[in-house]
């Protein structure tokens, strides 16, 4: 005797399929942005099987907060500007951060080098940190350190500049 389970709504199937994507960390969020976002817009055929609530509430409450559809379109937009192949070989947070911060003149050498990377990391994406490496090495942009002085130091440095000596070393 077999017991048949009733047939889940469309919504429903579709959260089930993006929370099994959701699983892989890396690259899951930018499979899936383009089906969310694509949901999202024609928002007002699903709302009553979403029992009324808007999309983003609707999303939040499938997988958490910050998770809504702005989250999904920022995604799905770095993934326009880059390409499809970042789907499947790029962590999603570090699409985010090669679509915001890479002039278009450099893109192409910026997914080059992130190909390489990840060739070199055994095929698995790269790190949000890893990734973010790579672009400050194509762009050669530097990690800018505050400098702290002591104050003890500055009130040597005041001393010694006062009195004209030079410094040791």
């Amino acid at each position: 005797m077999t017991t048949q389970q009733p047939e889940m709504a469309g919504l429903r199937l579709k959260a089930k399929a993006w929370r099994d994507a959701l699983k892989d960390a890396d690259t899951g969020p930018l499979r899936i942005a383009a089906d969310v976002v694509k949901v999202g817009e024609d928002w007002e055929t699903w709302r009553s099987e979403a029992g009324g609530a808007d999309c983003t509430t609707w999303l939040r409450s499938e997988f958490g907060k910050g998770r809504g559809l702005a989250f999904f379109r920022r995604i799905d937009a770095a993934v326009v500007k880059i390409g499809e192949h970042c789907r499947r070989t790029y962590n999603w947070q570090t699409a985010c951060y090669v679509a915001q911060n890479v002039p278009a003149d450099k893109l192409d050498d910026v997914k080059s080098a992130i190909r390489f990377a990840t060739k070199g990391n055994g095929g698995m994406p790269l790190s949000y940190v890893q990734g973010q490496l790579v672009v400050r090495g194509i762009l050669k942009k530097t990690v800018k350190h505050k400098s702290h002085t002591c104050d003890r130091c500055k009130v040597l440095e005041r001393f010694i500049a006062d009195h004209g000596m030079v410094p040791p070393g």
